[in-house]
């Protein structure tokens, strides 16, 4: 299983693996060239911010935790 590209272009973004294994692909602004990186558990990667991301589960599983800044409210009207 993984979780699809994505990314965030305002705020960069603490990942730290909670248990299994993995891999961390990540795109930059100024690399359109992927870059890979094996995950396991107790690891954190910080990525900054207009960094996409996708994350592979390994065989074991993977189990993650993000944090970033919260996000600023827009109001309704």
């Amino acid at each position: 299983k993984h979780h699809a590209r994505h990314g965030d272009g305002v705020r960069d973004i603490a990942l730290t693996v909670l248990s299994g294994s993995g891999r961390l692909v990540t795109w930059t602004e100024t690399s359109g060239a992927p870059v890979t990186t094996q995950l396991e558990a107790g690891m954190v990667a910080i990525l900054g911010s207009g960094c996409e991301r996708e994350i592979h589960a390994g065989n074991d599983g993977l189990a993650w935790s993000s944090i970033h800044r919260r996000r600023m409210l827009e109001p309704l009207l």
